[in-house]
């Protein structure tokens, strides 16, 4: 059986010179993630390695961004957004072959960070100033930005920002310029009140503005769910993504969900079952065309390995698959249980009018009948008395003819002809 080939749309990487926490604040010593990672290390944990070994081939991956360290916004913004240039210096190394020609073929996408907190003004300052750091080739694959929103935990602060004005501008601004924003919002570590909020501004930015110049979201990892929890918990995720999926130029990523996963899932069968209800309602939103698989790699990788991860994502589909055509049929038969009746109820209507048709034209034909008798009965009176005057009348004109001042015969005894 040929190998699946695919797009890996969710990877990390970061040089040796970044692997601490002057690169990324989020990085403590001792942690897995604090060292370096770069595609080779992605190969091997995709157990590919140049070989066609295994069932899913990936093609190609996406880069997106690592929330790297930045000072607070003030003055020069090449200055404070340092750390964010060194990183598309690192992608430009990659894309112009400094780390192989395998690696610079497979980095086929760039998601870069933008300042999406600040003013209009300043995201596009560093918009050309990207630009520039990125040179032309690596300018090119740079396709969307992120601002990482799940580490907003206060919902004032979040709402403030996702709500305001300036954000909101910043989106249409990267709609107009053909750029996608990818959401990165968290109901596990946040709150489902982050998925409700980006809704909201989700809609903002795509109100007023052609469907061409409208902003792509990309919806990270299922948005992060609280897999441990039922009830309202889930009902509110439910609600919030499918609120979002009605958004055109939407799109779902079957990635870092996996590491939100209770510990211990190490096999296909346990992973798609954690999963399924999550999983289900997903594909019915969004459907095979807007959905993505991402491994989040690096950072799903204490939870399963991409191989894993990878089957995990195709056997949760062939369950949702064989779903759809359960309900499919099941659609199918009841539409034709329905037309069946409708086809009785229509019989029996046409017979009931026929009855009603019969019913009134015999009463129709009875009074038509009855009035030719009355009509015909009136002619004979009046035949019988004109039988009467008739010779009268004669008499009357003779006699009238006959005298010098004839006398014109009074109408009122003539017979009605």
């Amino acid at each position: 059986m040929a190998p699946t080939r695919i797009i890996d749309s969710h990877v990390h990487l970061w040089p040796e010179s970044m692997s601490n926490e002057d690169g990324h604040a989020w990085m403590t010593p001792g942690m897995p993630l604090a060292r370096q990672h770069i595609l080779s290390d992605y190969y091997e944990a995709s157990e590919q390695n140049g070989e066609h070994d295994t069932n899913i081939i990936v093609e190609g991956m996406v880069y997106v961004e690592t929330d790297v360290k930045y000072e607070k916004p003030s003055g020069d913004l090449s200055a404070w957004a340092k750390g964010p240039l060194d990183e598309i210096r690192f992608l430009r190394a990659i894309v112009e072959g400094n780390y192989g020609e395998r690696d610079s073929r497979m980095l086929l996408g760039i998601v870069a960070w933008a300042p999406m907190d600040q003013p209009p003004a300043v995201l596009e300052e560093w918009l050309v100033l990207a630009e520039q750091t990125a040179g032309p080739q690596t300018w090119a694959r740079i396709k969307g930005f992120r601002f990482l929103l799940q580490a907003i935990t206060d919902q004032v602060e979040f709402e403030k920002l996702v709500l305001g004005a300036d954000f909101v501008k910043n989106l249409k601004i990267l709609g107009r310029k053909g750029f996608s924003f990818d959401v990165g919002v968290d109901q596990n570590s946040g709150g489902v009140w982050q998925l409700e909020a980006i809704s909201k501004a989700m809609k903002r930015a795509h109100e007023d503005i052609s469907e061409h110049e409208k902003v792509a979201f990309i919806l990270n990892h299922f948005c992060k769910p609280d897999f441990a929890s039922t009830g309202e918990a889930f009902d509110r995720w439910r609600a919030a993504t499918e609120s979002m999926s009605t958004f055109s130029k939407t799109y779902m990523k079957l990635s870092g969900a996996f590491s939100e996963l209770p510990a211990g899932l190490q096999n296909v069968a346990d992973v798609v079952s954690a999963m399924k209800p999550w999983y289900n309602h997903i594909f019915e939103l969004f459907g095979p065309r807007r959905i993505l698989f991402g491994s989040d790699w690096p950072a799903a990788q204490n939870s399963a390995g991409i191989q894993t991860l990878l089957d995990a994502e195709r056997e949760a589909q062939k369950i949702v698959q064989k779903a759809r055509e359960y309900r499919t049929k099941r659609v199918k038969d009841a539409r034709s249980e329905a037309q069946k009746e409708i086809e009785e109820y229509r019989n029996q209507k046409e017979e009931d009018f026929k009855a009603f048709e019969k019913q009134h034209t015999s009463g129709n034909e009875k009074a038509e009948q009855d009035a030719n008798k009355d009509t015909e009965k009136q002619l004979n009176e009046i035949k019988q008395v004109g039988s009467k005057t008739g010779p009268k009348v004669v008499d009357d004109l003779l006699k009238a003819v006959m005298e010098p001042h004839p006398e014109v015969p009074d109408r009122a005894e003539q017979p009605v002809a």
